[in-house]
Formats: structure tokens, sequence, C-alpha cells
């Protein structure tokens, strides 16, 4: 007769132990199922936001390569003795020199129109030399040229390192004057921050020539005709 209230305490021990871990078993299968949920659809998420990136790399990368073909069109109607891989070498140059700098490609371009003609041997009698006529000795020993890796002038007739140190001068330029495309033009070819006290902005010859230029390719690229091109002579 004693033996039955424990083994009834015995059962009852044993029903709850096998409840809760019926219910311990149940909460975690549901947690289980809920991280499985979860992380599938973290999964899913990062899946789609995968292709979603792939698509618009695709998307920009085409929209580059097809910017490129249409910038060398540009120029080698432009300066027709111009081959068509030193047209895409000269404007791959540019339009990764100006990524880098934030700088609109097509102003580059311009000014190494009416800087060079497109060719990357030119010279003057000033010491500038290549596309951008960057001048080695005035350049010498900063880090434009140093950190770009022209440690001698000649290196500076490479297009890719010309173009490189040219957006670099223009770019520091062009934030020192406020972003004012004028100023930065004529301190680019003068040397000067200020313009003449007597002229207007819009009276900087070689200013107007360059965006003038800029203008023409702009309107070339998007209508796919002959660039109209100003009278080379530089001021």
């Amino acid at each position: 007769m004693d033996k039955k209230p424990t083994n009834k305490k015995y059962v009852s021990s044993i029903v709850c132990i096998v409840v809760f871990a019926i219910l311990l078993c149940l909460t975690l299968c549901e947690r289980a199922f809920d991280y499985a949920k979860n992380t599938t659809r973290t999964k899913w998420i990062a899946k789609c936001e995968e292709a979603r990136s792939e698509e618009r790399s695709c998307r920009v990368a085409k929209e580059k390569s097809d910017f490129q073909k249409a910038l060398a069109k540009s120029i080698m109607k432009m300066q027709p003795k111009l081959d068509k891989p030193l047209a895409y070498r000269i404007t791959e140059s540019i339009i990764t020199a100006c990524e880098d700098r934030s700088l609109d490609p097509i102003m580059i371009t311009a000014l190494i129109w009416v800087e060079s003609m497109f060719d990357p041997l030119a010279h003057s009698n000033k010491g500038a030399v290549g596309l951008m006529q960057v001048r080695y000795t005035t350049w010498k020993g900063t880090p434009t040229l140093k950190d770009n890796g022209v440690s001698a002038k000649y290196k500076l007739y490479h297009i890719d390192l010309n173009v490189k140190c040219g957006t670099e001068i223009f770019a520091e330029y062009y934030e020192k004057s406020g972003y004012n495309v004028v100023k930065t033009l004529y301190r680019y070819n003068s040397g000067s921050k200020d313009l003449p006290e007597s002229k207007q902005f819009y009276e900087i010859d070689y200013a107007n020539k360059i965006i003038i230029t800029a203008c023409n390719i702009r309107e070339s690229i998007r209508k796919d005709k002959e660039v109209k091109v100003l009278d080379h002579k530089n001021d």
C-alpha cells in the first residue's frame, strides 16, 4: 500500500519530463525552422543583390565601352593620323584618369586636342611635352610626378603617365579655383591663377577654344557626326 503513491509520483515525474522534452523539442524545432527560413531568405536576398550588382557592373562596363568607342571615333575624326589602337589607348587613359579625379573626360579630351593635337611626342620650346604638354622642369620632384612614377622627363612621353599627371594638375587647379573652368584652363595655359584684369572670363581665347571644342565633341558623340575643329593656334 505504501508503494502506490511512490509509483504515482514516479509516473507523474516521467510524464512531466516527457512533456517538457516534447515542448523543448518543439521549441528547438521551431527556432531551427525560423533560423533556416531566415538564413534561406538572407541568402536569397544576398543572391539577388549580387545579381543586381553584376547587372549594374555589366551595364556600367558596356556604357563605358560604348563611350570609349564613341570618344575614340571622335578623336580619329579630328586627327586622321591616329590609328585605332593608339586612339583607344589615349581614350582609355583619359577615361581612367578622369574617373580617378572626377573630371569630365570630354573636357580633358578637348584640352589635349588644343595642347598637342593628340600627338604623344609633342614638345614645345618652353619644355612642355606629351599629350597634355606637362612641363617637367616646373613639376619635377613634386608628388604630381613622383607619385605617378615620373622620375625623368622622357617618361612624360608615355601616354598613360602624361595623362595622369596632366589631369592631376588640372584637378588641383580646378579645386583651387573654386571649380571655375575658365580660371582652371587659363592657369593650365599661363600658370597664373588670376584672370587678366583687362579681360572678362568670356574673353579668354584659350579657354573658349577648349570649351567650344568640348561642346563639339559632345555633339559629335551624340549625333555621330564630324567634329567641328577650331583653328589650332595656341594663345
